[in-house]
Order: structure tokens, then C-alpha cells, then sequence
């Protein structure tokens, strides 16, 4: 059934997306996961403030906390936070940019302009 206009196949894929990114940033159970449908633009002003304009069509604006972080090939921590936005675009197929923020700086991201995000569980596949 469609939630927010993502049906069913869709959140899968943005599921299986989402659980390889966080994968890659070294955290295996990502928490609080929400997805929306809204514009690019919507997201990034959000995201960076009001002086950012992103041209583009929609995007499934994708929210998830955890322990993120990458490691330089010496194995020194180079970035990590516990809060990250990813920006996927439809349909559903790859992260095409995203944010990694430690907690004191998770933006307010209410309400989204299509409607509230859902609740996307990354149980199984």
C-alpha cells in the first residue's frame, strides 16, 4: 500500500539502498529510518538553510541515526556523526548526495511539503 505516494516496491529498494550506505559508514542497525517524498529543493534549505537553492525535480528525502563514520586508509576516523540525510532520487536506484551531522546539529525537517515521512523498517530484505 502507498504511503506519501512511495508504494511498496519502492520503500523496498530504498530499504536495500539505505542498509548498503550505512554499511559502508560502518553502522549495521540504523535507527529512527524516515523517508519522504518532497523537491530537492524543500530538502536542501532544510537541511543547509535558507540561502541554499537546489534546482531538481522530487526526491525521497531519507533520515537515519546511528553511529556513522569512515576511516582513512592510515585507520583515523575522517568524518562521522550519529545523524545523516540522504537524497535519493526516483525512482529509487542510488544516494545521490547526502549529510552526516553529530546530534547537536540535526535540523528540524517538520513538516515535509507532500505530506509525513514514514517509518521505513530495514529488518529484512
Amino acid at each position: 500500500m502507498p504511503y506519501s505516494g512511495i508504494g511498496d516496491q519502492e520503500l523496498h529498494r530504498i530499504g536495500r539502498i539505505v542498509r548498503s550506505w550505512a554499511h559502508k559508514w560502518n553502522e549495521s542497525r540504523p535507527k529512527n529510518v524516515r523517508v519522504a517524498l518532497t523537491t530537492r529543493n524543500w530538502a536542501m534549505k532544510k537541511i543547509h538553510g535558507d540561502d541554499v537553492c537546489a534546482p531538481g525535480g522530487p526526491i525521497y528525502l531519507v533520515t537515519l541515526e546511528g553511529t556513522f563514520f569512515l576511516r582513512s586508509t592510515e585507520g583515523e576516523v575522517v568524518q562521522s556523526g550519529t545523524w545523516a540525510a540522504l537524497f535519493i532520487e526516483p525512482p529509487a536506484s542510488r544516494v545521490s548526495t547526502y549529510t552526516v551531522r553529530p546530534s547537536s546539529h540535526v535540523p528540524n525537517l517538520s513538516p515535509a511539503p507532500e505530506g509525513p515521512a514514514c517509518e521505513l523498517d530495514l529488518g529484512g530484505d
